[in-house]
Protein backbone atom coordinates (compact mmCIF):
# COMPACT_ATOMS: atom_id res chain seq x y z
CA UNK A 1 0.00 0.00 0.00
CA UNK A 2 1.01 3.05 -0.83
CA UNK A 3 -0.61 5.34 1.74
CA UNK A 4 -0.88 5.81 5.76
CA UNK A 5 -2.47 3.14 7.08
CA UNK A 6 -3.07 0.73 10.30
CA UNK A 7 -3.37 -2.57 10.63
CA UNK A 8 -5.36 -4.35 13.68
CA UNK A 9 -5.72 -8.12 14.75
CA UNK A 10 -8.02 -8.48 17.52
CA UNK A 11 -8.60 -4.64 18.23
CA UNK A 12 -4.37 -4.92 18.36
CA UNK A 13 -2.03 -2.43 16.48
CA UNK A 14 0.22 -5.01 14.67
CA UNK A 15 1.54 -2.63 12.02
CA UNK A 16 1.75 1.19 11.57
CA UNK A 17 2.60 3.34 8.60
CA UNK A 18 2.55 7.22 7.93
CA UNK A 19 -0.47 8.62 9.65
CA UNK A 20 -3.80 7.72 8.85
CA UNK A 21 -6.44 10.95 9.19
CA UNK A 22 -9.70 12.07 7.99
CA UNK A 23 -8.52 14.62 5.77
CA UNK A 24 -4.89 15.75 3.82
CA UNK A 25 -3.57 18.04 6.26
CA UNK A 26 -4.03 15.16 9.01
CA UNK A 27 -2.14 12.48 7.02
CA UNK A 28 0.92 11.90 6.59
CA UNK A 29 2.00 9.32 3.23
CA UNK A 30 4.16 6.71 3.86
CA UNK A 31 5.57 3.91 1.37
CA UNK A 32 7.14 1.46 3.25
CA UNK A 33 6.26 -2.56 2.05
CA UNK A 34 6.50 -5.12 5.18
CA UNK A 35 5.82 -8.86 6.18
CA UNK A 36 4.67 -9.00 9.32
CA UNK A 37 4.33 -12.45 11.79
CA UNK A 38 1.70 -12.67 14.41
CA UNK A 39 0.54 -15.77 16.52
CA UNK A 40 -3.62 -16.42 16.62
CA UNK A 41 -4.16 -19.33 19.80
CA UNK A 42 -8.16 -19.12 18.27
CA UNK A 43 -9.72 -20.46 15.47
CA UNK A 44 -10.77 -17.13 14.07
CA UNK A 45 -9.74 -13.35 14.25
CA UNK A 46 -9.93 -10.47 13.27
CA UNK A 47 -8.37 -8.12 10.66
CA UNK A 48 -9.13 -4.11 10.64
CA UNK A 49 -6.76 -1.93 8.15
CA UNK A 50 -7.51 1.50 8.30
CA UNK A 51 -6.24 3.25 5.10
CA UNK A 52 -6.39 6.87 4.24
CA UNK A 53 -5.11 8.46 0.77
CA UNK A 54 -5.23 12.01 -0.20
CA UNK A 55 -1.71 12.24 -1.80
CA UNK A 56 -1.28 9.35 -4.26
CA UNK A 57 -3.46 8.93 -7.28
CA UNK A 58 -2.67 5.27 -6.76
CA UNK A 59 -3.01 5.38 -3.07
CA UNK A 60 -5.03 2.92 -0.95
CA UNK A 61 -4.93 -0.96 -1.42
CA UNK A 62 -3.57 -1.94 -4.94
CA UNK A 63 -2.72 -5.01 -3.51
CA UNK A 64 -4.20 -8.23 -1.89
CA UNK A 65 -3.09 -9.28 1.48
CA UNK A 66 -1.46 -12.36 1.78
CA UNK A 67 -1.84 -14.50 4.94
CA UNK A 68 0.79 -17.26 5.43
CA UNK A 69 3.88 -18.26 6.80
CA UNK A 70 6.71 -16.11 7.08
CA UNK A 71 8.84 -18.52 5.52
CA UNK A 72 6.84 -18.98 2.32
CA UNK A 73 5.80 -14.87 2.18
CA UNK A 74 9.27 -13.70 2.36
CA UNK A 75 10.15 -16.15 0.01
CA UNK A 76 7.31 -14.79 -2.24
CA UNK A 77 8.59 -11.10 -1.49
CA UNK A 78 11.91 -12.18 -2.69
CA UNK A 79 11.00 -13.80 -5.86
CA UNK A 80 8.96 -10.70 -6.66
CA UNK A 81 12.57 -8.60 -6.07
CA UNK A 82 14.54 -10.66 -7.93
CA UNK A 83 12.25 -10.69 -11.46
CA UNK A 84 11.40 -7.05 -11.17
CA UNK A 85 15.68 -6.56 -10.55
CA UNK A 86 16.16 -8.66 -13.44
CA UNK A 87 13.83 -6.68 -15.88
CA UNK A 88 15.34 -3.37 -14.49
CA UNK A 89 19.07 -4.84 -15.22
CA UNK A 90 17.88 -5.70 -18.78
CA UNK A 91 16.36 -2.34 -19.29
CA UNK A 92 19.56 -0.53 -18.55
CA UNK A 93 21.67 -2.86 -20.53
CA UNK A 94 19.22 -2.31 -23.75
CA UNK A 95 19.68 1.45 -22.85
CA UNK A 96 23.51 1.10 -22.98
CA UNK A 97 23.40 -0.75 -25.97
CA UNK A 98 21.72 1.78 -27.61
CA UNK A 99 23.72 4.83 -26.38
CA UNK A 100 26.87 2.84 -27.59
CA UNK A 101 25.28 2.37 -31.03
CA UNK A 102 24.32 5.73 -31.77
CA UNK A 103 27.59 6.96 -30.32
CA UNK A 104 29.30 4.97 -32.89
CA UNK A 105 26.95 6.38 -36.02
CA UNK A 106 27.42 9.29 -34.96
CA UNK A 107 31.24 8.70 -34.89
CA UNK A 108 31.39 7.02 -38.19
CA UNK A 109 29.35 10.17 -39.63
CA UNK A 110 31.96 12.69 -38.10
CA UNK A 111 34.72 10.33 -39.55
CA UNK A 112 32.88 10.65 -43.32
CA UNK A 113 32.52 13.93 -43.60
CA UNK A 114 36.01 14.67 -42.28
CA UNK A 115 37.00 12.31 -45.01
CA UNK A 116 34.94 13.57 -47.93
CA UNK A 117 35.96 17.33 -46.35
CA UNK A 118 39.59 16.61 -46.67
CA UNK A 119 39.27 14.77 -50.30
Amino acid sequence: MSSAFRVYINNDLLLSTGIPGKNAKETTPFYSPKVVGFENNSESFDIIIHVSNFHYRMGGMWAPVFLGKPSILNSMRERKLVIFSFFLEQYVLLGFIILVFFGLVEMINLLCILVYSVY
